[in-house]
């Protein structure tokens, strides 16, 4: 009798481990395999956010299938900690490893809105531009004048957005000197913009 039951008792341990060895091949293949976007997103990942937080997120906008395996395999991948805040373009039928890769690597953000300060020699302007998903090509949004009295609304919009990403861009040969480089010639760079 007991031979029995601890066949049966075996059996049913290979049966459970089998079973435990499918579930987890599916979810890595679930992790692996290309994602339900049909067209790249603008995924936007907030100062201080919860991986929990974002995967919702992700499921919510179809860029991921499932956001438990997406923290499982982050967690498996020891990423989990390393999310970075920013705007992220995720492309088309990405898989979660790729999303998850995307959001957790260090560097600039890669896509969202642009605000380009561009100093000349005979005028100076401001450029707001925003990356367009189909083309991967920022385009122009408005551009003004500095100093203007009232400034856009397209503006005004963008202006809090920690992820707006700002440059600089001053022309070659542009008479000014910034503050602290060591440069004698010119008259120092105006310090408002």
């Amino acid at each position: 009798m007991w031979r029995s039951i601890a066949s049966n008792a075996l059996t049913l341990f290979i049966v459970i481990l089998v079973l435990a060895a499918g579930l987890v091949a599916w979810g890595r293949n679930e992790f692996v395999r290309p994602g339900p976007l049909a067209e790249p997103i603008c995924l936007q990942v907030e100062r201080g956010a919860s991986l929990s937080g974002v995967s919702r997120n992700l499921e919510e906008r179809g860029a991921i299938s499932d956001a438990r395996i997406f923290r499982i395999g982050a967690e498996y991948a020891d990423r989990a900690g390393d999310l970075k805040f920013g705007s992220y373009m995720l492309p088309a039928a990405a898989s979660m490893e790729q999303v998850l890769e995307a959001i957790t690597q260090g560097g600039k953000s890669t896509c969202g809105r642009d605000l380009n300060f561009r100093i000349g020699i005979a005028r100076s302007d401001f450029v707001l531009s925003e990356l367009d998903l189909a083309t991967n090509d920022y385009v122009e949004v408005v551009r003004f004048d500095v100093g203007v009295e009232t400034l856009p609304p397209e503006y005004l919009e963008v202006a809090d957005d920690p992820a707006l990403v700002i440059r600089v861009t001053v022309a070659e040969g542009f008479p000014c000197r910034i503050p602290g480089d060591g440069s004698t010639r010119g008259q120092p760079c105006p310090r408002r913009l």
